[in-house]
């Protein structure tokens, strides 16, 4: 499910973004996460993430804010962290990444 990978892939950009706060070396941090529960998007997206390039897009920003457009508005409950996620996510399309690939949302925030 969609919202499950925005929402991981806002936790990784969050977490890179902390560890660059603490100057953690950036290799080291991807290296340790890719052991734990972000592994998987790490793992998945590294070489993107690790070059700054997220082209060609195998699923863009645009077409992930979509979908968390409908599982917001779809849900009989709110859903805070998926609201939270759409923003960032709005933001990061706003700067120019719509068409970029999803995990180009983890490098935006930690970059802002």
């Amino acid at each position: 499910m969609n919202l499950g990978l925005a929402l991981t892939t806002t936790a990784l950009g969050e977490a890179l973004r902390l560890g660059s706060d603490l100057g953690v070396d950036r290799d080291l941090l991807r290296r340790e996460l890719s052991g734990g529960a972000l592994g998987f998007i790490l793992d998945y997206k590294q070489a993107m993430l690790a070059d700054n390039d997220f082209q060609p897009a195998a699923f863009t920003l645009d077409g992930l804010i979509k979908d968390l457009r409908i599982a917001t508005g779809s849900a009989r409950r709110p859903l805070p962290m998926a609201t939270i996620t759409l923003a960032l996510a709005a933001e990061a399309s706003d700067a120019g990444h719509g068409e970029d690939d999803f995990s180009s949302l983890a490098a935006y925030y930690t970059a802002t």
